[in-house]
């Protein structure tokens, strides 16, 4: 849990350095998925042959342990990123992510693709000390949202719920159950 915290502030010193502004012909791509046999999702933002940044927000059974931001480059439609102990592989076929999650107990298949609603992506807010995450993944026409936010009172994560599923002033409103009551924060959408 700790590993991922300074996973969480590590991404949020790197990812400035990284930070660039796209031109028009490198608009950021995103997809969204789940973890095989697990209850966590994945989140994907890239630009074509450049950086991308991945999100696995693990629910319930795997907050804890498998909830970590990832960056690093695509590469001949492949990513291969590395967070501490944990690495997530994958490939891209033009209409899908197709891939390996890998850490200390093992490994764990994943896919994630674009989705059709507006809506549908990785979400981001630096809030409280470390960045917060949120996927919006569409199921058989339903939006959901899965997140995690770190309690900087408490050092452990906590699950991010939408306060409802819409853009307010280009941002999607999140609530978390911190440890001194609710707190209401804005994530949007990651852009490499």
């Amino acid at each position: 849990m700790v590993a991922a915290m300074v996973g969480w502030i590590r991404w949020l010193g790197l990812g400035m350095l990284a930070t660039g502004c796209a031109n028009d012909d490198d608009a950021t791509s995103a997809a969204v998925g789940q973890v095989a046999s697990s209850d966590a999702v994945v989140g994907l933002s890239w630009h074509d042959n450049a950086a991308v940044v991945a999100y696995v927000c693990g629910g319930e059974t795997t907050l804890q342990d498998w909830t970590r931001w990832f960056q690093g480059t695509v590469d001949s439609d492949a990513v291969a990123l590395t967070e501490g102990e944990w690495t997530l592989a994958g490939t891209w076929d033009g209409e899908a992510w197709q891939g390996t999650l890998e850490g200390p107990d093992g490994s764990s298949e994943w896919s994630a693709e674009p989705g059709q609603d507006d809506l549908v992506g990785l979400y981001e807010a630096d809030d409280g000390g470390c960045t917060a995450g949120v996927v919006v993944s569409e199921q058989t026409g339903e939006l959901s949202a899965q997140g995690a936010w770190c309690d900087p009172d408490a050092g452990v994560l906590r699950q991010v719920t939408p306060v409802n599923l819409g853009l307010e002033d280009g941002g999607l409103p999140v609530r978390v159950e911190g440890s001194t009551g609710p707190h209401d924060f804005t994530v949007t959408l990651v852009d490499p």
